[in-house]
């Protein structure tokens, strides 16, 4: 049978309510902040988080003195209270947050979720001076190096000075050299780049500086050894009965003697390249006036100083460290024909000897004749090659190299001919009688010479590379001359060929560049 009750009786009912409410409440803020505490922290015991992350927590009430639950006497149940959860007593409240599916029965289940407040990472000093970014740097005063152009006199006096340097390698001794000029004082650094190997050619890098208003200013040069064949032909003494007629040079020229050159019915010879000469230019057997505007294409520069043939032409020191393997010796006259496999085979002239053949490697190799012996080449070169010879070198027949240059730049294949007596053209019983080409880089000390050149052919003589020589004989009218240099001569040269004493500008702007205090503004 129900009771009645009133209003003032209710409302000690309606306070235990909202107490509870409100402890329960309180109790399930203090649970959410807790589990985000424990999901947020990046260090935790791996027993204390399940896979999602999520964190079990358990809270239960005191239980209440009297045993009825914590509920206040004669108060009627509330429409929207939750029912008591099944497994528990009325004594206890349980609250939980979302649970992950159990483990399988095998596995043991996690421990009780442990909060761990002392794992928080420590930042050290060192760290937080790292983390903080380095300064910018200031470039508020930044600013260019100014270039200004050589006046006129230091134009002269610096030619002058490379000149004087240029002439004679000898005379590059001392790393830094200052001279006056035109109430100023001028100083240079001069450093020596030796080349790498014996097909380069050595280089001085000259940097000159000097003060002017106030500010110092800098130039800089790059100088070069000339081999001889760095010249397309070079001859020390023009034999006066020789006419450059019919001929075509491409690449420099120089003598060291006056030039003779003719012109008749429309034919003159033509000069591609710069030619210069220790003496002049002689046209006084010309039979029509010679315009050299037409004739000397790249310039020409008269009277400047020798260049003296060397004593000793293969300079055996470069290569007494080469392996005995790349060094061929031939004890008397030999034929040798390179094959374009790579390989050269040779036999004595007088029969002593024949029928070996030799491979060459990608290295320099060198074919060096004893005291008086003379050499005769022919065939096609797949490599690096230097002939030398006492006595002298003939050329039997076409000399070619098997990968062309002016077909492939990238071309590796080298030949050098050194004799130091004379470099021959074989008469045509063994050339034939139409054209012979040479592709190599020839050194005669005596005399670059075509046998039968007064027989009449009309064939031309084709070299390509370079010609350096005493002196040269006639070519017509057995042969027309076409001389072509090797443009990968003016870096490089054959094996141990010959080098100059004099070296030449290849790389200079002509300008003043300002020298910042720092090398900043």
């Amino acid at each position: 049978m129900s009771k009645s009750t009133t209003t003032g009786e209710r409302e000690p009912e309606e306070r235990g309510r909202v107490r509870r409410l409100s402890l329960l409440g309180s109790v399930g803020l203090h649970l959410l902040v807790l589990a985000g505490v424990v999901t947020w922290h990046p260090r935790y015991e791996p027993s204390s988080v399940t896979s999602s992350g999520i964190v079990m927590a358990e809270f239960v009430l005191l239980e209440d003195a009297d045993g009825d639950g914590g509920r206040v006497p004669n108060a009627e149940p509330v429409a929207d209270e939750p029912e008591p959860m099944a497994g528990h007593t009325d004594k206890m409240l349980a609250m939980s947050l979302p649970v992950e599916p159990p483990l399988p029965p095998e596995l043991p289940q996690p421990a009780e979720p442990q909060v761990r407040f002392d794992l928080m990472p420590s930042l050290r000093e060192a760290d937080l001076v790292a983390a903080v970014p380095a300064p910018l740097p200031d470039f508020s005063n930044f600013r260019e190096p100014e270039i200004a152009t050589l006046e006129t006199g230091e134009h002269e006096m610096l030619d002058d000075k490379l000149a004087d340097w240029s002439r004679d390698a000898k005379a590059i001794t001392a790393e830094r050299v200052s001279w006056e000029h035109g109430g100023r004082t001028y100083s240079a650094n001069l450093t020596r780049d030796v080349a790498e190997d014996n097909m380069g050619m050595d280089q001085v890098i000259v940097e000159v500086s000097t003060e002017r208003d106030g500010r110092r200013w800098s130039t800089q040069m790059r100088m070069q050894r000339l081999a001889f064949s760095s010249f397309a032909q070079f001859v020390d003494r023009w034999d006066s009965s020789v006419r450059i007629h019919d001929d075509e040079i491409d690449g420099r020229f120089h003598s060291n003697s006056e030039i003779f050159v003719t012109r008749s019915r429309g034919v003159q010879p033509v000069f591609h390249g710069k030619v210069t000469t220790a003496r002049w230019v002689n046209t006084s057997n010309s039979e029509r006036l010679v315009r050299r505007k037409e004739v000397f294409l790249g310039g020409l520069e008269t009277r400047v100083r020798r260049i003296q043939l060397p004593r000793q032409f293969v300079a055996l020191d470069e290569i007494g460290n080469v392996p005995a393997e790349r060094v061929h010796r031939f004890a008397a006259d030999a034929d040798i024909t390179f094959h374009a496999d790579g390989s050269f085979s040779w036999a004595y002239l007088k029969g002593e000897m024949s029928g070996h053949r030799i491979r060459l490697s990608g290295e320099p190799h060198y074919l060096l004749g004893d005291k008086g012996v003379s050499l005769r080449v022919s065939g096609v070169v797949n490599g690096k090659v230097l002939a030398y010879a006492p006595g002298d070198i003939v050329i039997g027949d076409d000399l070619l190299y098997a990968d062309d240059p002016r077909l492939d730049p990238d071309s590796d294949d080298f030949v050098g001919l050194v004799a130091d007596r004379n470099v021959v053209v074989a008469e045509s019983r063994l050339t034939g009688p139409g054209d012979v080409t040479v592709h190599a880089s020839i050194l005669a000390k005596r005399r670059f010479l075509v046998r039968n050149y007064r027989s009449r052919g009309g064939a031309t003589l084709h070299v390509f590379g370079s010609l350096a020589s005493g002196s040269l004989s006639a070519t017509e009218p057995r042969f027309r001359t076409r001389l072509q240099f090797d443009p990968r001569l003016g870096d490089a040269r054959p094996p141990g060929f010959p080098v100059t004493d004099r070296y030449e500008v290849v790389e200079w702007d002509r300008t003043w560049t300002e020298e910042l205090p720092g090398g900043a503004g």
